[in-house]
């Protein structure tokens, strides 16, 4: 009976089965698919990088066998737990009950992936959830998956670092924030979920799993109590396997416990996939443990305010910003090259696939401050703010370069994208990031091929670069990307828009690059007292006295003297500053108001310091202008011309404008003011105009700076101060090289003008004494002279000029510029060992120190302007000139150096270097003028040199000061250079040999720094070093003119980069003639000078000389050997000479080029001087004879109607190149195309041109024509000949049709003059002479003369006899010809070709006719050819297909077409709907271009496709493409091209759910296993039934 009854149970959990089974096939067909709907899918965005796909359900068959009674247990959060002492079950997994009467989740896979722009995968995070992880239907659970925004980013890792210990550190880490939803709600699972990442990329660098560490982020909770957030990390496999064995437990069931798994790609050392299991939502990943160095180990506490943004971060994050999160990430693709520091690491990648050669290296260097590069990256980053008016607050840059495997500087071939990740949000170090009015952004410094920053780039402003920034809440770094193709300085930049004033700014010059330091005190004081004033960061007041004046003092006497008012007050200060190096008090009060009871003098502070004035402020810069410093070589400032503000700022902001403080009619507020700490902006314009120069004398009616707008200051401040320090060095004569004239030395000059008190202390001697509250009054020290002068007068008085000497000052002074004393005992030897006349002596040091303030409470003038030759504290500078020639600028010469310095051998307790007596070759050297590095070399004599060409400067920067050195002028030839003078004094320091090979190096004392920091190395040009360049000109055949001729000359530059011909600017020259007289310009004409030379004048800005009569000859002297030189005649009438001949002699060859921008317009060098020879170049002229008719042509136009000039110009340079063959079977003519000369035969414009031929000596009759080659790539081309379609005809020039209009008609010439008005026919002929002369104002084609032969004759026309025949006509063209007399045979005729025609003697002139043709059947041509080129089109099929079955086409999908204008993308036309039907093609004549498809529907129960399709049409032909617009390398996973027969463009799309269709396999499966199931229930029935029966 048990086996009767247990068959019976068994039969029926078989039906059960069956029941259960068929149950759940209707739900698959009627359930799922419905819930999710194509629509609802489609909502995402094309462009969205992460992609989420819904579940797919894995039925299973339900277990007979009874549950398996194994607890579910897991190892403790440690890495490996200590099994003697506690139970590995220590952490459980929560066996929550689930009701049976709800509904239970399947068992299901969930898979989300990252995608990059071309659809390829990089990410998948894919979780399997067991069944009955979710009280929910499948379809109703959804895994949402997104990186970590920076902040929490930066919390996980701070997290991390706390709990490593001292000897770890963060290595490489992936963070992933994973949440599972039940219909959009978070939800927990009930069950562990296993979660699979498998990464295709390299993020995750290393060589061990056991480094790796896989954790989930436990955040506190009011539920788990705890206090703080905690990382937990999840046992490794391996090491909970090795924890149950050493326990003695089975590891069969270990699917049962929490762990975690980690594998490697072996070829690329990265983690490819990470399995854990997860019990909650919430952050996961994994991070490699690295050592640390002890520098390295330090742990930043998490910041409390993003603990607090984690804890709330699913309270206050809405569904809409977490999609948009999702949407918008994008995974990087494989870095190719990686940089790494404490900091930053910068990956480049390849945006286009070989861009980046093999073997290439990557160099990052940060930009350090106290630089030469850094303060040029900063001078260019202000000078574009200041252009696009906002403030730089401060950057951090790199210097980026790229390497080849010889390690020569390249760039990629190609777009490569450079992504900077911060390990901690990064600012620099003067920036408040918390302010609200930053932003950040990223500069490029493009540089040319010389180095030089050719442009300053937004890289976020523009959108080419793809450039974004991720920052914290506050404006520090964390992450940055952009899209380039070259390297060099990049920065960081951050930076607030400037207050908008309305105003337009000048740019301005960095002072503080070269030296010299400024420093700003906004001051207080007492309105009430003008004397007294102290800083505001100070409680003293110190009474200076020197008011503006209503009285003084006089021996000890009062004096009323208020007409004194407003001079200047000197003897404030003392003359020698204080040991403290600021100026002291005297106590005395030049002017005062008033007197104490006792009738004695009020004194003021005496013997105080001023540095409790001027020790503090701001180090400010930017106050000069730059225009003015580029063109002269000065720093200048003024506040008569331009306004400045400070404000709280460090640089200035120079306006375009003026501002006074004042509406009040008094002459010193009708000027510009210097207000620096008081705005201006265009709304607050003052009543007064500008009426007043800086010297108080009225504007002219002719300066145009008269009546210009004055604006009001907002607000007044009086009281500050301004310190100016730098050292500086007295040049040679006291003159400094001028930026206007090349080779020229200006005086060395300090020039003021303005108020109040301004004091300039050299040497800590008082130079320049302009103190007191006074007007506006100048002052000046001439280093080059010594003087030193003042103006000073009373109010409204005229200035007078004071002086005294430098050499004076220190006398009184009592002190030398050597420190010393100056007393009746010192020695002539010592005062002109530290002066030279009223000057200090040349190439000796000295201190510049200027103080001025602004005290008066009233108007406030600054005019500053000086050419300091400023020297920085620990440099030296090397500087190399020519003593005796101004055209070494034109000479391509470098000169070789070397620079040793004492080796370091320690540093002392200070951190000062030791430096021992072995001396090293310096490194390192930057140009003076750009702070490139240096032109350096090896010669094998000499090892390793560095080169200076004339008028250049070497810097050597961050030398000690008491560091010992000397320089050495290597291989000097005395053929070229005879003397060389080192710091003013001829050196004659070399050996035999050198006397004897011609070549000597020269060599300085040893010297320390700070007491030499300049050499200048002065080399004499020998005399067969310095040539002369001749130029003659002469007439050919004995011809005589008194026309003069001009010459343009261009000689070589000394560009090594860009070696080329320039202009001979601004450049003397001496004129000759031919008996050797020279000659000079007095009053516009030419003076002889007998045989003493003189300059006779200049060129002009483009090298050209004029005036110069023929049989003289120009000469230009002190060029230099090895000079190339170009002599070209220019201006010449063409109309009267012919084409000039010019012969060369006494130079070498030269290959040099002019620097024209058009390769066909450059002209090769005549030659180049030679040593010890003066070129001459003989220019030669013929006068053209004018009685030689035109020759008979036929004209033959070309019309190009559709292509470009660039394009026709392509035309004429193919191989083989376009061209027209013209034959009348004897004379054959073939027409091309001169590429070079396009420009000059093409006329036209935009896509319509002709082009013209005219061939000569060509007459009537019939020609064949045949045009060939003229297809263009990518065109249809429709081509005709005189109307006619087709590529070859036979034309026969026929007579043109024209309209006449006659103005004069004489039978018999009795006069001379005639007036005939403006006309274009003459017709003449002479008394004696058979033939007609004609001529036309344009030259006339054979089409032309016959129709005008015809017009002589004709009765209706000019009606003379005998009949004209065209073979006895004679032709000319040309006012030029006729104006200036045209002789036919003995017969001269002039016509002005405005009015008067003359004849030279009447009576042989028989009869003329003169008027007006047209020809009115259309051009004036023979042949005409017109091409009309029609670009290409291509026709785009569109193909819609299932993912899983591509033979199954679906119908009703709809696609926008967008194109490309410009840099941006626009629609094109409307909606395409797919119908896959075989005449159906969708997008038909795409015309050339880039385009994209957008899917905008997708047909019913699929997805919409979530990239946009790139492709481009080019040459007829569709090709698939990036974004970028490059052609794909990759074939895309969603859809492919074919072009067999036609363009198809086949777009698959992914099915909503993969699930049995009524019909499909898997319905079928479970219908026989049902039936099968259902016979073996019967069939068991049955036989117990037969048994029953039997037994009965």
């Amino acid at each position: 009976m048990k086996s009767e009854k247990s068959k019976k149970i068994l039969a029926f959990v078989l039906c059960m089965v069956l029941m259960l089974t068929t149950s759940m096939s209707t739900m698959a067909e009627g359930g799922l698919i419905g819930e999710t709907s194509s629509e609802s899918m489609a909502s995402q965005e094309p462009e969205t990088q992460s992609t989420e796909t819904t579940t797919t359900e894995e039925t299973q068959a339900e277990e007979i066998n009874e549950e398996l009674s194994t607890p579910k247990e897991t190892i403790p959060k440690e890495t490996v737990p200590e099994v003697e002492k506690e139970t590995v079950a220590e952490e459980t997994i929560s066996e929550k009950t689930v009701s049976k009467e709800g509904v239970q989740s399947e068992a299901t896979e969930i898979r989300h992936e990252f995608q990059d722009e071309n659809g390829n995968v990089l990410t998948s995070v894919i979780a399997n959830l067991p069944e009955g992880a979710f009280e929910a239907v499948t379809s109703d659970i959804v895994m949402e998956v997104k990186e970590l925004d920076a902040e929490t980013q930066e919390y996980v890792k701070a997290l991390i670092g706390k709990n490593l210990p001292e000897t770890e550190k963060l290595g490489n880490y992936q963070f992933y924030e994973i949440n599972f939803k039940v219909n959009g709600e978070n939800q927990n699972p009930n069950k562990p979920v296993t979660i699979t990442i498998e990464e295709n990329n390299t993020n995750i660098q290393t060589e061990d799993t056991k480094k790796v560490n896989v954790f989930y982020l436990d955040k506190a909770t009011e539920e788990n109590k705890k206090e703080s957030d905690e990382i937990l990390n999840i046992t490794s496999k391996t090491d909970l396997e090795e924890a149950l064995k050493a326990e003695g437990k089975s590891i069969d069931n270990i699917d049962e416990y929490i762990y975690s798994d980690v594998s490697l790609n072996q070829e690329k050392n990265a983690v490819n996939k990470v399995l854990l299991k997860a019990e909650k939502s919430g952050v996961y990943g994994c991070y490699v443990k690295e050592t640390a160095e002890a520098e390295e180990r330090i742990v930043e506490e998490p910041k409390e305010e993003i603990k607090e943004e984690v804890k709330e971060e699913a309270k206050e994050e809405t569904k809409t910003e977490k999609t948009a999160k999702a949407e918008t990430e994008i995974k990087e693709t494989k870095p190719i090259l990686t940089y790494e520091d404490e900091e930053v690491t910068i990956n480049i990648t390849e945006e286009k696939e070989g861009a980046i050669p093999e073997g290439t290296t990557l160099s990052v260097k940060p930009v350090q401050k106290d630089t030469t590069e850094y303060t040029e990256v900063e001078e260019k980053l202000h000078q574009k703010a200041e252009d696009e008016e906002y403030s730089i607050a401060g950057f951090l840059a790199y210097d980026i370069t790229l390497t080849d495997k010889d390690g020569n500087k390249i760039e990629p071939d190609g777009n490569v994208k450079v992504t900077m990740k911060y390990k901690k949000g990064v600012s620099p170090e003067d920036v408040d990031t918390e302010k609200s009015d930053l932003d950040v952004t990223v500069i490029h410094l493009e540089e040319d091929k010389n180095g030089a920053v050719k442009q300053v780039v937004d890289m976020v402003a523009d959108e080419k670069k793809e450039a974004n920034i991720q920052t914290t809440s506050g404006t520090k770094v964390t992450k940055a990307e952009f899209i380039t193709d070259s390297f060099s300085n990049y920065v960081l930049a951050w930076y607030a828009n400037d207050e908008e004033s309305g105003l337009d700014k000048v740019e301005t010059v960095s002072h503080a690059q070269a030296g010299i330091t400024m420093r700003m005190i906004d001051m207080e004081g007492k309105d009430s007292n003008k004397y007294k004033i102290k800083a505001l960061d100070s409680s003293t007041w110190i009474d200076l006295g020197g008011g503006y004046c209503a009285g003084t003092w006089n021996n000890g006497n009062w004096q009323n003297n208020n007409n004194q008012s407003g001079s200047i007050k000197k003897g404030l200060l003392k003359n020698v500053l204080g040991t403290d190096g600021y100026p002291i008090t005297t106590g005395r009060n030049t002017c005062i108001t008033g007197q104490n009871s006792t009738g004695s003098a009020i004194s003021g502070t005496a013997n105080t310091s001023l540095a409790s004035l001027f020790s503090g402020g701001t180090e400010v810069d930017h106050l000069f202008r730059k225009d003015i410093y580029n063109s002269t070589g000065y720093y200048e400032y003024s506040s008569f011309q331009n306004y400045a503000y400070l404000g709280n700022n460090t640089n200035f902001t120079v306006y375009d404008a003026l501002g006074t403080p004042s509406n009040e009619n008094q002459y010193y507020y009708k000027r510009g003011n210097f207000m620096p700490y008081n705005t201006i902006n265009s709304q607050n314009v003052s009543t007064n105009k500008n009426e007043y120069d800086e010297n108080g004398s009225v504007l002219s009616d002719s300066d145009s700076a008269k009546g210009k707008t004055l604006y009001k200051t907002n607000g007044n401040n009086y009281y500050f101060g301004m310190y100016m320090g730098a050292s500086f060095l007295q040049p040679k004569d006291g003159k400094v090289a001028s930026k206007q004239v090349g080779g020229q030395k200006d005086p060395m000059v300090y020039e003021f003008n303005g108020d109040d008190d301004l004091w300039i202390y050299i040497d800590d001697v008082l130079v320049l004494d302009i103190g007191g509250v006074h007007d506006a009054h100048s002052g000046s020290i001439n280093f080059n002279t010594g003087e030193v002068s003042w103006y000073d007068c009373i109010k409204g008085g005229t200035p007078k000029k004071y002086k005294t000497t430098i050499k004076k000052l220190f006398k009184v002074a009592k002190k030398l510029p050597n420190g010393n004393k100056w007393t009746s005992k010192t020695s002539d030897k010592e005062i002109e060992e530290c002066f030279d006349g009223d000057t200090f002596k040349d190439y000796s040091l000295h201190s510049f120190k200027m103080f001025y303030m602004e005290r008066g409470a009233g108007a406030s003038n600054l005019h500053m302007k000086f050419n300091l030759q400023v020297i920085p504290e620990g440099q030296v500078e090397v500087r190399k000139e020519l003593e005796n020639t101004d055209k070494e600028k034109y000479s391509n010469v470098k000169f070789a150096f070397q620079v040793y310095a004492q080796k370091k051998t320690g540093e002392d307790a200070q951190g000062n270097e030791i430096y021992g007596d072995k001396y090293e070759v310096l490194d390192g050297a930057v140009y003076k003028d750009t702070g490139k590095a240096v032109e350096s070399g090896t010669i094998d004599e000499y090892g390793k040199v560095f080169y200076l060409k004339p008028d250049e400067s070497a810097v050597f920067e961050k030398l000690q000061a008491n560091r010992k050195y000397y320089v050495i002028e290597l291989g000097v030839k005395s053929d070229y250079y005879d003397k060389v003078f080192i710091n003013g004094v001829e050196c004659t320091t070399y050996t035999e040999d050198n006397k004897l090979s011609g070549v000597f190096n020269y060599e300085t004392d040893k010297e320390e720094v700070a007491n030499r920091p300049y050499v200048l190395y002065r080399n004499n040009c020998s005399a067969a070093n310095l040539r002369e360049l001749r130029i003659t000109k002469q007439m050919r055949d004995g011809q005589v003119t008194s026309d003069t001729f001009s010459f343009k000359i261009q000689l070589s530059n000394n560009n090594d980069e860009n070696l080329s011909l320039v202009p001979y600017t601004k450049g003397d020259y001496y004129l000759k003639d031919s008996s050797g007289n020279y000659y000079y310009y007095e009053n516009g004409s030419l003076k002889s000078n007998s045989k003493d030379s003189i300059v006779c004048g200049t060129t002009d800005t483009n090298g050209v000389i004029t005036g110069v009569p023929a049989g003289y000859t120009v000469i230009i002297t002190q060029i230099l050997s090895e000079t190339s030189f170009l002599v070209e005649e220019v201006n010449l009438d063409k109309t009267r000479y012919l084409e000039p001949e010019k012969s060369v002699s006494n130079c070498e060859k030269s290959d040099i080029k002019t620097a024209d921008e058009k390769v066909e317009e450059q002209r090769v060098a005549d030659g180049k001087i030679e040593l010890k020879k003066d070129a001459q170049v003989t220019i030669a002229n013929k006068i053209k004879e004018l009685d030689e008719p035109d020759a008979p042509f036929i004209e033959v136009t070309k019309r190009f109607n559709g292509l470009t000039k660039a394009q026709i110009r392509e035309l004429a340079k193919a191989n083989p190149a376009y061209q027209i063959t013209v034959t009348n079977g004897s004379d054959t003519r073939t027409l091309t195309m001169d590429a070079d000369k396009l420009d000059e035969n093409l006329t036209g414009k935009d896509i319509t041109w002709v082009y013209t031929w005219k061939l000569e000596n060509c007459s009537t009759g019939t020609y064949r024509v045949v045009e060939s080659n003229y297809k263009k790539d990518g065109y249809q081309v429709t081509p005709a000949i005189n109307g006619s379609n087709g590529d070859s005809a036979d034309v026969t020039v026929k007579q043109a049709t024209i309209e006449y209009t006659s103005t004069k008609r004489e039978r018999t010439c009795s006069a001379q003059d005639y007036p005939v008005g403006k006309v274009n026919l003459i017709v003449a002929k002479l008394t004696s002479n058979e033939g007609y002369f004609v001529w036309t104002r344009q030259p006339a084609s054979i089409k032309a003369r016959m129709a005008i032969v015809d017009l002589i004759s004709r009765k209706d026309g000019m009606n003379f006899s005998p009949k004209a025949v065209l073979e006895e006509c004679y032709f000319f063209s040309g006012v030029d010809k006729i104006s200036s007399t045209l002789t036919f045979r003995d017969g001269e005729i002039t016509y002005d070709g405005e009015n008067i025609m003359h004849f030279d003697k009447s009576k042989q002139w028989a009869m003329f006719a003169t008027g007006n043709y047209t020809v009115t059947d259309g051009q004036d041509a023979e042949v005409e050819l017109t091409n009309i080129y029609q670009e290409e089109t291509a026709d785009l099929d569109l193909m819609k297909v299932s993912e899983n079955n591509t033979d199954l086409k679906l119908d009703g999908a709809e696609f926008q077409l967008y194109k490309k204008d410009g840099n941006a993308y626009q629609k094109l036309g409307d909606v395409l709907t797919v119908k896959n039907g075989a005449n159906e093609i969708e997008l038909k004549g795409l015309e050339p271009g880039e385009y994209y498809l957008e899917e905008t529907k997708a047909p019913t129960g699929y997805l919409p496709l979530g990239n946009k399709i790139y492709f481009k049409q080019e040459k007829g032909e569709v090709i698939l493409t990036d974004m970028a617009g490059n052609p794909l390398t990759q074939k895309p996973d969603m859809w492919f091209l074919t072009t067999d027969e036609k363009n198809v463009l086949t777009i698959k799309n992914q099915v909503v759910y993969e699930l049995p269709s009524t019909g499909g396999s898997g319905i079928y499966r479970y219908t026989i296993g049902g039936a099968l199931l259902m016979m073996a229930a019967a069939l068991i029935l049955y036989r117990n039934k037969s048994k029953e029966v039997l037994n009965k």
